[in-house]
């Protein structure tokens, strides 16, 4: 996902869901691949991070309501989208639609042209425990039709699906993991899947 923020020679990222990783995935994007441009990277995230790094600035705020406007070239929203709206994670009510809504705010924040990196869990339609969901196809479509309606014309440049295997991640289809249940027979997520949204 990450070679697509080295594309542009001047560059605005935001980080949506920032703080969970340590040390957090903004800082590594950071110092691995943006510090050689003139880049403006933003983190934001419904909590207070423990190290706010210097590479960096940070927002506190909900995903759902961004305090920006159309600026942002990219987009990051790595294994957050899935759990927006469930329980944990500071979130006490189960909204089953924040996601759609989390979506729209990332698009909306975005200039023309700039895209949005999504990760998200990938199979059968489910709630894992409470705290995460797996997408199907059907849902990635939902969430483009929704922007759809609400006037943004967005769509799909990139998609690209993986399974967890014993020996690690392989490329896999849509149609191969539509069936696959998240953690079982793993520790970790079974499918997943990596996209990457254009808004024009």
């Amino acid at each position: 996902m990450l070679r697509h923020l080295r594309e542009n020679s001047a560059h605005r990222v935001l980080d949506v869901g920032c703080v969970n990783f340590d040390p957090p995935w903004s800082r590594v994007c950071t110092e691995r691949y943006l510090l050689d441009i003139d880049n403006f990277l933003v983190c934001v995230d419904r909590r207070m991070p423990f190290h706010i790094g210097k590479h960096y600035r940070f927002c506190q705020a909900d995903a759902r309501n961004l305090p920006f406007r159309d600026v942002f070239d990219s987009v990051l929203c790595i294994s957050v989208l899935e759990h927006i709206g469930l329980l944990g994670y500071g979130q006490e009510e189960v909204d089953t639609d924040a996601d759609k809504s989390a979506f729209l705010e990332m698009i909306r924040v975005l200039r023309p042209g700039g895209k949005l990196l999504l990760t998200v869990p990938f199979g059968a339609e489910m709630i894992h425990d409470g705290w995460i969901r797996s997408y199907t196809r059907l849902r990635l479509d939902s969430l483009l039709d929704q922007a759809e309606m609400a006037g943004y014309v967005v769509y799909e440049e990139e998609g690209s699906y993986f399974m967890n295997t014993v020996q690690g991640w392989i490329h896999s289809t849509a149609e191969e993991l539509q069936t696959t249940r998240q953690y079982e027979g793993m520790a970790d997520i079974c499918g997943l899947y990596c996209g990457v949204f254009r808004k024009q």
